[in-house]
C-alpha cells in the first residue's frame, strides 16, 4: 500500500513538472528585436505582396517597414490601416499621418482580413 502511494506521488510530481515546463516554453516572453537581423526592408505595401506568398514563413521574423501612421493608442499604432504595431513604451514623437520607419517582429498575419500584427516595434525614423 505504501509503495502504491509513493508511485502515485512520483507520477503526480513528474506530471506537474512536465506541464510546468511545457507552459513555460509555450508562454515565455519572446526575444527582443534589438539583437535580431532584419529579414525584410521596404514599404508596408511591398511587404504585403511578400507575405501573401507564404504567410507562415514570416512568423517571428523581424522586418523594417515604412508607412503612414493611421491610428495611435497607448500601446499600439497602425501603419497604412493594416499593419498593427504593438510597442512596450509610448513614443510621444509620433503623430497621425506621419511617415515612419519601424522595426518589429511579425506576430501573425490574418489572411482573411488582411491584417498584419507586429510586436516589439521600435521606431527607427520619423519622416
Amino acid at each position: 500500500m505504501q509503495a502504491r502511494k509513493n508511485k502515485i506521488i512520483i507520477i503526480f510530481v513528474l506530471a506537474t513538472l512536465c506541464i510546468g515546463f511545457g507552459s513555460y516554453t509555450y508562454f515565455k516572453n519572446s526575444s527582443s528585436t534589438n539583437t535580431q537581423t532584419i529579414q525584410f526592408t521596404g514599404t508596408t505595401e511591398e511587404f504585403y505582396a511578400e507575405i501573401h506568398k507564404d504567410p507562415l514563413s514570416w512568423t517571428n521574423k523581424t522586418v523594417s517597414l515604412k508607412g503612414r501612421v493611421t491610428f495611435i493608442t497607448a500601446t499600439s499604432f497602425t501603419l497604412n490601416s493594416q499593419a498593427f504595431c504593438k510597442y512596450q513604451k509610448l513614443d510621444k514623437l509620433i503623430k497621425l499621418n506621419q511617415k515612419v520607419t519601424i522595426k518589429g517582429k511579425v506576430a501573425k498575419y490574418d489572411s482573411l482580413m488582411g491584417d498584419l500584427f507586429l510586436e516589439q516595434c521600435v521606431i527607427l525614423s520619423i519622416d
